[in-house]
């Protein structure tokens, strides 16, 4: 009897020896696997007839994670044996987590043959099971004793072993847990440091406002080492800016346990000086009383500067703000900033309504207001108006109204907007409007005239060339060599003058009412172009190719004038000997078609690319006739048209003629491009 107490001491003093090991192993951080397997094999050695193992729930299957003599790479080989379902369920009763305890004894009935299969010459008589719950009850797994010979002295010991195992591998778990919280909250928390750190100032001081403690950002932005701010009192940055009234408030709030919030103005160790929005908040102690302060500064140096920039701008514009609240506690309440007092000839005293403003703008600009806010406040539609204003003792003056809604969670919270002072430059509009009707006026009596002027001088020129027609056929014989040069520049000058005359009225037409628009083929009108001019083009061996060309929506006769211009010009400015050759090309651009007529001609000197579209200017008068108007009619077609005109030569290379039309109402024509055009309009030029 003797001898098995002593046994039963060795037993308990060994168990409890090996629990201490694990435990202290546990504390040092050894992974859990290793630890059971030690465990396991302190009880296997303690029980010469069992073996152990632990079994893990995983997603509601049960592996083995730990057994004593094997390997982790022998385990692997047990990763078949698996049971699908809570082995424990019978030992449940409805609506309880743990087994009953009277049901405890109970063994586990587990497929022997499965674990033969995998322990050559190995079997086992029975088993002896108990669950391994975690700190909420939920069934994680469960350690197992497989017994080869039956005794009762090996099953009481082999069961007080799993149960002891059991409720080790609960401490360690949960151990484990708790551990796992602490080092997640302190993650967490290194995590929020490192992130206030990066975005704050950080400031910590006693009750009486010595610095305790500072962050990296203190320092920066003070310009002041870490030594030399603490010890030191919080007044070091002090900037003057901030009557000490400021301050004797701030202390006062901080100093009844309450959070301070505001904006300082502080100096730094350079003397520059920058903007902290700070937040104070007391740290109290036992008796409720502040001990020390942590102020959150934040730098805000550039929003006060773009502050101070605004009010300036607010100033010299005479704008101002608004702000209509809907659903604060200043529910209804219309906040002004001071230009917009100032606009209204109003004080903040007065305390004005979204009804006394309305009552100062004139009467057909209130409706007009009431209903853009009715409407901004209804269903958040912006709006941006002008009226005028009554003040009492000056004049009646223009304010433009911007409105924008503040959507929260779906919901209008305020309206806000500026009021701007906009008399000035409505007179000027009204003044403006004035004057161009005005040249419209002019411009009309000038096309009239011009047109009237030019059809009058037609009948005294064309009496005058007949005259000289029959002077040269009836007395051509009477004049001596010099007389008949006379009378040949005569009829040339009076020729040119007719040509002049002619031009001078399809220049004043170019956009009159009678141009009617129509959908106008240009390759047709090349060709038309073309045909006109064969003799000349036959003349002088000229070679024309083009590009497929759009249709356009406009007055036909204006692009058969256009394109008959440029030609010519190309054909009458070419190079003596030399074939013309001219390429008329056409991109598509964004909004408009840009053409381009090429030529190999005598070329134009840069310094005449802006004067070649005036009226009358003749470059080469000597060798070449004309009147100098054609290209300033190209230039009305195209302006007329919305487009617009410009070259590019140099002397002796030829020019390049560029101008756009408008897309609208255009096609893009259906024969092909034989020169392969470019992808854009910029691409020609």
């Amino acid at each position: 009897m003797a001898e098995t107490v002593n046994s039963d001491k060795n037993f308990f003093s060994s168990l409890e020896k090996l629990e201490r090991e694990i435990l202290e192993r546990h504390t040092l951080g050894e992974a859990i696997r290793p630890l059971l397997r030690r465990y396991i094999n302190g009880i296997e050695s303690l029980h010469a007839d069992c073996d152990c193992t632990v079994f893990d729930n995983i997603n509601g299957r049960f592996y083995p994670f730990a057994w004593g003599r094997t390997t982790d790479e022998e385990l692997e080989q047990f990763r078949a044996i698996q049971f699908h379902t809570d082995p424990f369920d019978s030992f449940r009763r409805p609506g309880r987590d743990k087994p009953d305890s009277a049901e405890s004894d109970r063994q586990l009935e587990l497929d022997f043959d499965l674990f033969e299969n995998h322990l050559s010459g190995t079997q086992y008589r029975s088993s002896i099971s108990t669950p391994i719950f975690s700190s909420k009850g939920k069934l994680t797994g469960f350690i197992t004793g497989f017994i080869k010979s039956e005794t009762d002295r090996c099953d009481r010991f082999l069961k007080i072993s799993i149960e002891r195992a059991a409720r080790l591998i609960q401490i360690i778990m949960e151990n484990r847990r708790v551990l796992s919280a602490i080092v997640d909250s302190k993650r967490k928390l290194e995590e929020y440091r490192y992130a206030v750190d990066q975005s704050s100032m950080v400031v910590i001081t006693d009750e009486n406002g010595i610095t305790i403690d500072v962050n990296e950002n203190t320092c920066r932005m003070s310009g002041y080492t870490r030594e030399e701010l603490i010890g030191s009192h919080t007044r070091l940055n002090k900037s003057g800016y901030h009557p000490q009234e400021y301050y004797e408030e701030l202390w006062k709030t901080i100093s009844s346990g309450r959070i301070w919030r505001g904006e300082i103005k502080n100096r730094s160790r350079e003397g520059r000086f920058y903007w902290v929005d700070t937040t104070i908040i007391p740290i109290l102690g036992r008796d409720g009383t502040p001990v020390r302060y942590m102020a959150m500064r934040s730098d805000i140096t550039e929003k006060k500067q773009l502050q101070h920039l605004f009010s300036e701008v607010s100033m010299l514009t005479n704008t101002g703000v608004w702000e209509y609240d809907l659903k604060s506690h200043h529910k209804r309440t219309l906040f002004l900033s001071p230009v917009a007092y100032t606009l209204f000839s109003l004080t903040e005293i007065q305390k004005p309504t979204i009804d006394s403003i309305a009552k100062l703008i004139e009467a057909s600009g209130r409706n007009s207001f009431k209903n853009a806010l009715h409407l901004c406040i209804q269903d958040g539609t912006p709006f941006d108006i002008e009226f005028q204003v009554t003040i009492p003792g000056r004049e009646l003056r223009w304010l433009r109204c911007l409105g924008q809604p503040e959507i929260a969670d779906g919901e209008i919270v305020r309206i806000y907007g500026s009021f701007q002072d906009i008399d000035r430059r409505k007179r000027d509009e009204i003044l403006l409007r004035e004057q161009a009707q005005n040249l419209i006026a002019k411009n009309r009596e000038l096309e009239e005239f011009a047109f009237v002027a030019s059809h009058d001088l037609q009948e005294p020129l064309r009496m005058i060339i007949s005259f000289l027609n029959q002077l040269e056929k009836r007395y051509a014989g009477l004049l001596d060599e010099r007389g008949i040069t006379y009378l040949n520049y005569a009829t040339d000058g009076a020729e040119r003058m007719r040509k002049m005359i002619l031009d001078l009225l399809d220049y004043s037409r170019i956009g009159s009412a009678a141009d009617f628009s129509e959908m106008t083929d240009l390759n047709q009108i090349v060709r038309d172009v073309q045909f006109l001019l064969k003799t000349t083009i036959d003349e002088s061996s000229a070679i024309i190719t083009t590009e497929a060309l759009p249709a356009l929506f406009a007055p036909k006769i204006q692009l058969h004038q256009l394109f008959f211009n440029l030609i010519s010009n190309a054909l009458k400015y070419r190079k003596p000997g030399i074939p013309p050759r001219i390429h008329i090309a056409c991109v598509e651009d964004t909004g408009c078609w840009g053409f381009s007529v090429q030529d190999n001609g005598v070329g134009i000197h840069p310094d005449y690319h802006n004067r070649v579209f005036d009226l009358f200017q003749r470059l080469h008068a000597k060798s070449y006739s004309g009147t100098g108007i054609g290209l300033a009619i190209c230039k009305k077609i195209v302006t007329v048209l919305g487009g617009e005109i410009w070259v590019d030569s140099q002397e002796d290379e030829g020019t390049i003629f560029y101008f756009t039309l408008s897309k609208q109402n255009s096609l893009r024509s259906e024969e092909p491009d034989s020169s392969g055009a470019g992808d854009g309009f910029h691409n020609i030029t």
